[in-house]
């Protein structure tokens, strides 16, 4: 496996290179969610850590922008959880709709919170210990002992452990000699828009999910929800990027939203303006080449989620809970940082649970939403059935216990096992 190790002698050859460095004992390249809560996690167990990251403040930035459900527990558990929500107030249920059918009502908190609000809450709970470097890394020299993490403005930092948190970026992963897997054959189309509606006291305490209706659409789900005194729509789609269809809801996105789901404004209220489109399509692939000395891959950075599971955060938040609170103080309490020692991450049954869940929900999100075989048509079937008796079931139980409704973990339908995938 060819390796550099020689960052510092690389550095010091160039006439223009500023020689100042730091030292740590594990350097955190990438400041968003991950990379930050990871090293809120290692400070607080006395390790010392430098954390870098070429914005000062994290920018917008279209990702996650909902916790709910175990994200919120991982959080809670990991004593998280306020230092990302802070003071805001959730709504206490998610009510699903497919066409004109109500399908089932979830009553779990969901806190509607932008991505770069979450970083930029998380950064300023980093403690006093933690060194923040406001820097682009351009090059990462790894070995059994110690790594070097050089910069753009010719400083580097050193460390016995570099943990790549990058993300969706993949030139530093390329430059550190990392590749990425085969695709995973999942591509999903996300987009997110601000909408003006006639009803807007609705999402006070809700967040309304809209499934689409057949196959054909390609439309796994449309979630709307209050997010920052403003109502906010994500929708997950199976759609190309060239397919007209996503150029008539980037360009016209009030007409297309309403074509597509037309008993939306039944509960909204009319949808007076949608706000300009974002988006992002996303491959799913994996890390290789990952298993070398001295750096460690969390996140996006090993493996990219599904934005239409929603197992992005809960990956994350696994990923640094098991790094940082088992992995980590096992590692520096011996010497070396070779291979083997940081394969022992990977080869963790919790970590590859997750990561293999994620998959699979990945997987059965597209192939429920388009697929067309015997196979999942009666699929489909069945879960319409058990979602309609679980409904029942919890209007009797709320009629008997006012304000506790309730039914299955998921509307979703993920929880009953699929058809092989074809």
């Amino acid at each position: 496996m060819p390796q550099v190790t020689n960052a510092e002698n690389r550095l010091s050859s160039d006439t223009h290179v500023r020689l100042a460095s730091t030292d740590a004992d594990v350097v955190i390249v990438g400041a968003g969610l991950a990379g930050t809560l990871a090293a809120i996690l290692l400070a607080r167990d006395g390790i010392n850590v430098t954390l870098i990251d070429r914005s000062a403040v994290c920018p917008p930035d279209f990702r996650a922008e909902q916790l709910v459900g175990y994200q919120v527990e991982l959080l809670a558990r990991l004593k998280l959880l306020d230092t990302v929500i802070e003071k805001t107030i959730p709504a206490q249920r998610a009510v699903a709709i497919r066409g004109a059918r109500h399908i089932g009502v979830v009553t779990v908190p969901h806190y509607g919170i932008s991505y770069e609000t979450m970083v930029n809450r998380a950064r300023r709970h980093l403690p006093a210990s933690v060194r923040f470097i406001n820097a682009k890394v351009v090059d990462i020299a790894t070995g059994p002992e110690r790594q070097s993490v050089s910069l753009a403005d010719g400083g580097f930092v050193t460390g016995r452990l570099v943990v790549i948190a990058t993300g969706l970026g993949r030139q530093l992963l390329t430059r550190a000699g990392i590749g990425k897997a085969a695709n995973f054959n999942i591509q999903v189309s996300a987009f997110g828009f601000d909408l003006e509606v006639a009803s807007p006291a609705f999402f006070d305490a809700n967040v309304l999910v809209m499934h689409g209706e057949a196959p054909s659409d390609k439309i796994d789900y449309l979630t709307v929800f209050a997010i920052d005194n403003r109502i906010r729509g994500n929708l997950f789609t199976y759609h190309d990027p060239d397919d007209p269809w996503t150029q008539s809801l980037r360009q016209k996105p009030r007409e297309t939203i309403r074509r597509m789901m037309p008993h939306i404004e039944d509960i909204t209220g009319s949808i007076r303006s949608v706000g300009p489109v974002e988006y992002r399509f996303v491959d799913l692939t994996g890390a290789t080449g990952h298993r070398r000395d001295g750096v460690v891959l969390i996140g996006d950075a090993f493996q990219i989620s599904s934005p239409a599971a929603g197992t992005g955060v809960s990956r994350l938040l696994s990923d640094i809970d098991r790094l940082c609170n088992v992995f980590v103080p096992q590692w520096l309490g011996t010497t070396g940082m070779d291979a083997s020692k940081i394969g022992q991450f990977y080869d963790d049954g919790l970590k590859q649970g997750s990561d293999a869940e994620a998959l699979r929900v990945a997987g059965y999100r597209r192939a429920v939403t388009i697929e067309t075989s015997l196979g999942w048509r009666a699929h489909r079937g069945r879960v319409a059935l058990q979602t309609r008796f679980l409904s029942g079931l919890a209007r009797l139980t709320a009629r008997r216990q006012p304000g506790q409704i309730s039914m299955a973990p998921s509307w979703l339908g993920s929880g009953m096992e699929p058809p092989p995938l074809r």
